[in-house]
This record gives C-alpha cells, sequence and structure tokens, in this order.
C-alpha cells in the first residue's frame, strides 16, 4: 500500500524526515506525465492518515 511504502521512504531516511520532493523521488522516479496522479494519491494519504505530521522547513 502507499502507507507502508511512505514509512519505509520515512525510516530510511536521515532524522525520519523527508520532503514531497524527495519523498517522491523515493518512491517513483516516474516521467512527470506518470507521476502526477501517483503524486496526488501520495498526497491523500499523507493528509489523511494522523500518523504523518507535516512540519515547515527551516528558511
Amino acid at each position: 500500500t502507499h502507507l507502508a511504502k511512505i514509512a519505509v521512504a520515512l525510516q530510511g531516511a536521515p532524522e525520519k524526515m523527508l520532503t514531497f520532493t524527495q519523498l517522491m523521488d523515493q518512491l517513483a522516479p516516474l516521467p512527470s506525465a506518470n507521476r502526477r496522479s501517483f503524486e496526488n494519491n501520495i498526497r491523500v494519504c499523507l493528509s489523511t492518515n494522523k500518523c504523518f505530521v507535516k512540519v515547515s522547513l527551516d528558511p
């Protein structure tokens, strides 16, 4: 599932955090035409599961 793929990618990341772009590069190195729909699915998964927390980037 997308949830499991995201969790595995985050577990292997430094400090257990990734930007959305970094996450997408880990999950699906696809051409942009094929990637858009997948990105939307991942966004929905991230926003609907309370186990993921959005944090601000430091400037």
